[in-house]
């Protein structure tokens, strides 16, 4: 029977939401789970020191090294790092990095494949970048390298001789001067990159977003585990949830936009996110088991991307979104069981 670990760096498993449902499912599923801190970690003997669920309640016990590691929460302090980096280079893990926002996008771009639905960008390295950014398109965002849940955005249009800036706390309008002064204190607290504006609105002018939560399944094929669009307020630059933007069905908000034509779009979503996530692998030289990728859709119903994420929130979709993690882990234990007995 395979054996999977699920690492946190909370001690306490109650305190991990997904802990008890990965148990339930690998139950289900006929394979041994536990839960571990990076405190747990024997290397000289090779064991974990770990958590295991039975009749509603957590019981502590002394575990081998698993076959594969769900990691979707990672370590937060430099020794928990040390220990989760070792750990790595002996036991599979599940989950593994994109990168920054520069870095994937370089990556679609070197790619080639995608480039056409990769929104015009660059790296902000001075002010007069944005400035000679806005004469070749007059409305741009202006984004953290690494920034989450759409922290940081800013809008800038140019009008004439002037600039209006707009992000979720503020509207400004600057001139050129001014302009110059806003972005080197835009600077001094996060490197940036300039992208072009694109115009994903709804007919009622609410800025949108679509995300496409595509998972690995148990033959380690990407599936489509949701799409849902994230609708923002008219005023607002992000869709974000944590700035008061909505989930909204997929066929609702499809038909809203385009009738009867709606389950058209709805296969060009889903084709194409096979087929993104499939290539975007490929340019890594490791494996990923799940991917959030953020689109829009402008005026020309072209696709854009916007992110590619390689942790995406689970919300609204716990259960279906759980056994996916549960049976691609699965699926990698018995490639390793395999790789072991050669």
């Amino acid at each position: 029977m395979s054996l999977i670990g699920i690492y946190h760096y909370r001690k306490d498993p109650k305190n991990y939401g997904r802990a008890y449902r990965y148990a339930a499912i690998a139950k289900l599923e006929n394979v041994d789970i536990f839960y571990f801190t990076s405190k747990g970690v024997d290397f000289d003997n090779k064991t974990i020191n770990g958590f295991y669920y039975d009749n509603g309640k957590w019981l502590e016990k002394e575990f081998p090294f698993p076959d594969v590691i769900i990691n979707h929460v990672g370590p937060i302090t430099k020794k928990q790092r040390a220990i989760y980096n070792k750990l790595m280079k002996l036991v599979p893990f599940t989950s593994n990095p994109v990168g920054t926002k520069l870095t994937v996008y370089n990556k679609i771009k070197k790619g080639k494949e995608f480039v056409d639905y990769l929104i015009p960008y660059q790296k902000l390295k001075k002010p007069i970048d944005v400035l000679e950014f806005l004469e070749k398109h007059p409305q741009i965002i202006l984004k953290p390298l690494s920034g989450h849940h759409g922290k940081g955005i800013i809008f800038i249009e140019k009008i004439d001789e002037n600039f209006i800036i707009k992000t979720n706390d503020e509207n400004l309008i600057l001139n050129r001067i001014k302009l110059y002064e806003y972005i080197i204190k835009v600077q001094e607290k996060n490197k940036m990159i300039i992208q072009k504006y694109i115009n994903s609105k709804t007919n009622t002018d609410e800025p949108f977003d679509i995300r496409i939560h595509l998972q690995k399944d148990e033959n380690g094929k990407w599936i489509n585990t949701k799409i849902y669009p994230k609708v923002g307020f008219s005023n607002k630059v992000i869709t974000n949830l944590s700035s008061g933007g909505k989930i909204t069905l997929l066929k609702t908000f499809l038909e809203s936009l385009y009738g009867k034509e709606y389950f058209d779009m709805k296969k060009y979503l889903e084709v194409f996110a096979i087929q993104f996530a499939n290539h975007f692998e490929s340019l890594y030289k490791h494996k990923f088991d799940e991917l959030g990728i953020d689109v829009g859709l402008d005026e020309n119903n072209r696709i854009w991307i916007y992110e590619v994420n390689w942790r995406p929130g689970h919300i609204f979709i716990e259960f279906n979104a759980a056994v996916n993690v549960i049976k691609y882990a699965k699926y990698l234990a018995s490639l390793k069981r395999k790789e072991d007995e050669k």
